[in-house]
Parts: C-alpha cells; sequence; structure tokens
C-alpha cells in the first residue's frame, strides 16, 4: 500500500522535526514544513498532499485556521490539527474549517497513526459508495441491479455510521 504524502504545518522547529522523522520512519512521505500560515498555503498548493497536519498557532500575524480556511477554498485535503489548544473556544473555531481530526498535543505518534489510517478508511469508503452509485445507475439487468442496490445500501450503511462522528479527537 502507497503511504499518504503529508505537509507538516508547524512553528516550532522540535515538533515539526520529530512529527516529520516518526512519519517518515514510518513510511509516510513528509512533502514539507511549513512555519506560517502564508507558506502552508502556498506549500499545500504547491505539493497536493494527500493530508496536512496543522498546528493553530503559527509564526506571523494568521493561524492555522486561518490558513485551512483558505485551502478549503481550492482544496478538500483533509486537515489533522495538532495542536496545545483544547479549549473549547478554539475546539470550536477548528471545528468551523471541517477538520478531519483534531489531536492535543503532546502527539502520540501510534494515535496519530491510527487516526491517519481512519481518515482514509473514511474517504475510501465514500469513493467506493459513489463508484457503486455510479455502476448502478448504468446497470441495466435486473437481477444486477438488485445485487448493486444491495451493496450500495452497505456501503452507504458504513459512511453514514462513519459520518456520524465529524471529526476525530484525540486528547492525549
Amino acid at each position: 500500500m502507497e503511504k499518504t504524502k503529508i505537509l507538516i504545518v508547524e512553528d516550532e522547529s522540535i515538533v515539526a522535526e520529530d512529527l516529520s522523522e516518526s512519519l517518515s520512519d514510518l513510511g509516510y512521505i513528509i512533502m514539507g514544513i511549513a512555519e506560517t500560515a502564508e507558506d502552508a498555503i502556498r506549500k499545500a498548493e504547491e505539493f497536493n498532499p494527500e493530508l496536512i497536519l496543522m498546528d493553530i498557532m503559527l509564526k506571523g500575524g494568521k493561524t492555522g485556521i486561518d490558513a485551512a480556511l483558505e485551502i478549503r477554498k481550492k482544496s478538500d485535503i483533509p486537515i489533522v490539527y495538532v495542536t496545545a489548544y483544547s479549549d473549547s473556544g478554539s475546539v470550536k473555531k477548528a471545528e468551523a474549517t471541517g477538520p478531519a481530526a483534531y489531536i492535543v498535543k503532546p502527539v502520540d505518534i501510534n494515535k496519530l497513526v491510527d487516526c491517519i489510517e481512519l481518515i482514509f478508511l473514511k474517504r475510501k469508503r465514500k469513493m467506493e459508495l459513489k463508484l457503486k452509485k455510479e455502476e448502478l445507475d448504468k446497470e441495466k439487468d435486473p437481477e444486477k441491479r438488485a445485487l448493486l442496490e444491495k451493496e450500495v445500501a452497505d456501503v452507504s450503511k458504513q459512511v453514514e455510521i462513519q459520518n456520524e462522528q465529524r471529526m476525530i479527537f484525540v486528547d492525549s
């Protein structure tokens, strides 16, 4: 299985390097590290990562939330907030950007990996559902349609269950 391409947005170089090294050792591909919101937006567009790990407080005048809002205008790249802030105000602001997850520092790398895998399982199920629906729309044979309708219903149920949890929250 091809490993996920990740952009790390973190202004603390020690934390960024630790995340980068830990994830690289596990086979993930680190596309780059950004320290500011502006750099994150530029690198997200340039590298087109499959996932962004985003701190909320960054160098410069803008936050990770600001960066996420800009990135969301052009892309549906899953964003995982990795931050020291767990207060309800920060979580609500972050949640408004539609993140895939919110992880409170210090990061447990095993929990982060589990989170990444869950995010991509959810995306895989959604893609599977889309493809099954397209296949169903094209199918004319009544027997095959009946089988496809059952498959669509099964996958729809899985997607629905996964969608009930909008955002994964991990407090280390």
